[in-house]
């Protein structure tokens, strides 16, 4: 079972040789820095990696962002305006390589952090809309259901400093941005040529309509794909993928 997940939500949070305020500070973690748990929190401090640092700091402070593999995450919001940034929504594949990934941002000290994981279809053909029926600029060429991003397949990454996200790509950013792709092959996932903060597993997208998925989805990610399909079938709208790998098989005559 994967180690769980935080994201720190203070401002400046010291990372301690022991739990305590008494423990010697080992360095200041930043807010939307992401840590991996060694330990159940206790007494109000928690064991934390950080990189390639392992410490302690205070509990109250971190933001679970994993839920325990198998269990069922809360369902997405039906606002489409919502980016879905909870990696438990991610298929077990994807999330291991996504968490792959944020250690090696925090061990190069790399300002990337998960800017969207999941997104319902919704929001997809929101998206779509947006430079075509809505105002502003074309920022996908994906309808829904064409997207890794509704199958938990897919992650975008973004710049994180001083507390904004930013796509800024000059100057020195300009090589966060080349090691980002660097970063996204070696851990085998596949990067895009015309978006570069995204990053989604190595399949074909005509699996994945055909109900081809990838191997180990758990519970929690079966149910909720099932939810989005059959949400997208009641609505009578065109272009979901068939379940075949996840409907019940019929009773025996």
């Amino acid at each position: 079972m994967a180690a769980p997940t935080y994201e720190v939500t203070a401002e400046a949070l010291n990372l301690r040789d022991q739990a305590g305020t008494q423990g010697r500070v080992l360095g200041v973690l930043k807010r939307g820095d992401v840590v991996v748990g060694a330990q159940p929190a206790q007494g109000g401090w928690m064991a934390v990696a950080a990189g390639a640092l392992n410490g302690f700091v205070a509990s109250a402070f971190l933001r679970g962002v994993q839920a325990t593999a198998g269990t069922a995450p809360p369902p997405p919001t039906a606002d489409v305006n919502v980016k879905d940034r909870d990696l438990a929504r991610l298929h077990p594949a994807m999330r291991a390589k996504v968490e792959e990934l944020l250690q090696l941002f925090a061990q190069q000290s790399l300002p990337f952090r998960v800017f969207e994981a999941y997104r319902s279809p919704e929001r997809q053909n929101w998206l779509y809309e947006q430079g075509r029926t809505r105002p502003g600029g074309k920022v996908t060429n994906a309808r829904a259901w064409e997207s890794f991003h509704q199958y938990g397949l897919a992650v975008d990454f973004v710049l994180f400093e001083n507390g904004q996200w930013s796509w800024d790509d000059s100057g020195p950013r300009a090589g966060h941005w080349r090691k980002l792709r660097e970063l996204i092959d070696q851990v085998g996932l596949h990067s895009l040529s015309w978006e570069v903060p995204h990053a989604e597993l190595h399949v074909q997208l005509a699996d994945l309509r055909a109900g081809r998925w990838p191997d180990g989805g758990d519970d929690s990610w079966h149910d909720l794909m099932e939810a989005a399909v059959d949400r997208w079938r009641g609505q009578n709208l065109p272009g979901a993928p068939t379940l075949a790998s996840t409907e019940r098989p019929p009773l025996i005559a």
